[in-house]
């Protein structure tokens, strides 16, 4: 499809070929659900499960009269298991309830060693243009294959979000950083974050608390326009971060902003220890058929 992902998702059948519960034609709120970038599949994608369940939900639900009154879908997916979408009729938002991936330290034997794969990339996600310094943080969720790395804030959010604009990495060094080594076969990407605010605007309209970025070269992905599998550990990582900054939470609601050239904005909260929920909107622009012979 030469997009980031596309979403493929079918009438919740089983790998024995059966129908799941809740996939009956008459309530087809059950679905399977998977997801490829154009050289791979991958283990979890939010803003194509979005578009999935947008697409379910006003297309299939609403606009064929079947089930009209559902507001929630289940997705059952090769990796990730069971997923949830909901929505909000009176405006559209939609609700994506993800399994948690917070990242954990590496090894300091790994961190410590300047040959290392860790150093390599982020020696090309900063690709001489920054110092080593400005990286504050390095974390691997067990969870997603995602590297993280938190840089360092300048105590001005504004100027925050200018530092993280501007990072250029550099994609072939990337890749080559990780092409002999068989501990990173199955890295799919690197999430670069940053502090954003800690107040609300003048207005009382949330400010993003964080900002992010996220490049996925060994998906075929430069940069991704909006990752909601990278919210999954961005989310419990900043609450964490600001609970010991004794930073307080408005519904327990943190706003963060990736800032790819299309930029998007991702509301986050945290549904229990082990599980995030995400709301977004979606809409539809482009509808047609496949044949496949």
């Amino acid at each position: 499809m030469n997009l980031s992902e596309t979403a493929f998702i079918a009438r919740g059948w089983t790998k024995a070929g059966g129908l799941l519960a809740g996939a009956a034609a008459d309530v087809p709120t059950h679905w399977t659900l998977r997801w490829f970038t154009p050289v791979k599949e991958v283990v979890l994608c939010g803003h194509a499960t979005l578009a999935s369940a947008h697409v379910i939900f006003n297309q299939i639900l609403k606009k064929k009269g079947t089930n009209t009154n559902a507001d929630r879908i289940i997705f059952e997916t090769k990796f990730k298991g069971r997923m949830e979408a909901a929505i909000n009729w009176s405006n559209g938002h939609i609700a994506l309830n993800f399994p948690s991936n917070p990242p954990e330290p590496l090894p300091p034997a790994v961190m410590n060693d300047s040959t290392s794969w860790v150093n390599k990339v982020i020696a090309g996600i900063l690709d001489a243009k920054m110092p080593r310094s400005v990286v504050d943080d390095v974390k691997l969720p067990p969870g997603l294959i995602y590297l993280m790395l938190r840089l360092k804030s300048t105590g001005d959010p504004l100027k925050n979000e200018e530092l993280l604009s501007s990072l250029q990495p550099n994609f072939q060094a990337l890749i080559a950083a990780t092409a002999n080594d068989p501990q990173t076969k199955l890295l799919t990407g690197v999430v670069v974050t940053i502090q954003g605010w800690t107040t609300k605007a003048d207005s009382g309209k949330d400010k993003p608390r964080f900002y992010s970025r996220f490049f996925a070269p060994w998906a075929g992905i430069d940069e991704d326009p909006v990752t909601g599998s990278a919210h999954t550990i961005l989310a419990p990582y900043w609450y964490r971060v600001f609970r010991e900054q004794g930073s307080s939470f408005d519904g327990d609601e943190i706003l963060g902003k990736q800032l790819s050239p299309r930029k998007g904005e991702v509301l986050c909260s945290m549904a229990g220890e082990d599980r995030v929920k995400m709301v977004g909107q979606s809409r539809l622009s482009m509808s047609g058929e496949f044949y496949a012979e």
